[in-house]
């Protein structure tokens, strides 16, 4: 309407001066007849809108109308079957009366400040029912400007997610089951692979003959890749918990390269798959990185290429320097 100032509200009047207000409960009984205010055919249109968007809203959602104050002055029926309350109940109370004790006094205070100022406030809010059961519900409060464009009523629209809530709970709480299993079970696995590392390095001092000690040799470096996998687990822990950590140590690549390779090729599905090692001149002699977590990736890599290598055929791994971190691909 010109001259008006638009306060973004959603006002409480009608445009029709034989209505000074809605009568909420007029226009929120579904089998009622839409009351036509005047004989205009856009009036009546646009009545009629309203009336079906009434109809829309009071099938899906629970509602309620406060005042300035919170007080509520209106609720729908779906609202009274949820919480369990008649209208009689809840009408000239506050919605203390629905209060779980769940939410802080912080909470409902950034609430009251965002709707007073006469912005729409959207949040989870979970409310007790008279029986004592609890509902988690998605409400959008939108205040409604009184005749001086400040916010004299507040209209709630909630939507139950008591079961989408539910269902979050019980994930999280899944998910804290299986961090605390790969948590023992990681230890657990530590203590025998322990073992099983102390009587390689025995027997690695006993055993003279080369090519045995060259088979001690690759279990040995295979028992460290299975106890690196065992940390990996740990660190899958941590990483949830955002606990992660990286162990940084000097490693030389051109002595940790063919330990990997030939560990790769003693444990691939393929035995006779040809393992070719080419090491560019400008890669650097060392590096400072995580070893066990560089390692893995590299063997990974290497499993995975052996799976689609044909047998006989020749795999070769090229390693090569000379990239900047500004010049790595970002994909």
């Amino acid at each position: 309407m010109a001259g008006k100032r638009d306060t973004g509200l959603t006002p409480l009047h009608t445009a029709h001066k034989n209505r000074v207000a809605w009568n909420l409960s007029d226009i929120m009984n579904l089998n009622a007849v839409p009351v036509i205010p005047n004989d205009r055919t856009e009036d009546a249109r646009a009545w009629n809108r309203l009336h079906q968007l009434d109809r829309a809203v009071q099938h899906h959602a629970f509602l309620t109308v406060t005042d300035a104050k919170g007080v509520i002055v209106e609720v729908n029926q779906k609202f009274c079957e949820l919480l369990q309350y008649t209208p009689e109940e809840l009408i000239g109370k506050t919605h203390r009366v629905l209060n779980s004790g769940f939410h802080s006094k912080e909470f409902f205070g950034g609430m009251w400040s965002t709707i007073k100022s006469g912005s729409i406030w959207s949040g989870l809010l979970r409310n007790r029912a008279k029986d004592g059961s609890l509902h988690w519900l998605d409400t959008t409060i939108v205040p409604v400007a009184d005749e001086n464009g400040k916010p004299g009523h507040f209209m709630a629209l909630r939507t139950d997610v008591t079961e989408l809530a539910a269902a979050r709970d019980a994930a999280l709480a899944a998910s804290r089951v299986r961090m605390n299993f790969l948590s023992m079970m990681s230890h657990e696995l530590r203590t025998p692979l322990n073992g099983i590392l102390g009587a390689l390095d025995l027997l690695q001092s006993l055993v003279q003959d080369p090519a045995q000690r060259e088979l001690i040799c690759i279990a040995h470096q295979s028992s460290n890749i299975l106890k690196g996998l065992i940390s990996n687990l740990l660190d899958h822990v941590r990483l949830e918990a955002d606990k992660v950590s990286l162990l940084e140590e000097r490693v030389e690549l051109r002595s940790l390269l063919p330990q990997l390779l030939e560990i790769a090729r003693t444990s691939v599905s393929k035995p006779d798959v040809i393992f070719n090692l080419e090491i560019a001149d400008d890669v650097p002699a060392s590096v400072v990185c995580d070893k066990g977590k560089l390692s893995q990736v590299i063997l990974n890599l290497l499993g995975n290429a052996a799976k689609f290598t044909s047998r006989g055929a020749s795999l070769c791994v090229r390693v090569r320097g000379g990239l900047s971190p500004s010049k790595l691909p970002t994909r």
